[in-house]
């Protein structure tokens, strides 16, 4: 079962949280260490909420593309 299968539980492993984000298991670290993303620490894997992924999706700036 993949990972994003596991939101209805609320915790995604970074594997699960970079598919659900479409990005990569680097970049889904570099939020977490600059803060836009919290984080816990389940044993030795880290975890993120859904909620939380899902309120860092909503706080994204719309793409607005400027005029030429």
């Amino acid at each position: 079962m993949p990972d994003h299968e596991y939101a209805s539980s609320g915790l995604l492993t970074v594997a699960g949280a970079a598919q659900f984000l479409s990005t990569s298991n680097r970049r889904v670290f570099e939020l977490i260490r600059t803060g836009s993303l919290a984080a816990v620490r389940d044993g030795q894997k880290v975890k993120i909420l859904a909620s939380e992924l899902e309120r860092y999706v909503a706080d994204l700036p719309a793409y607005e593309p400027v005029a030429v």
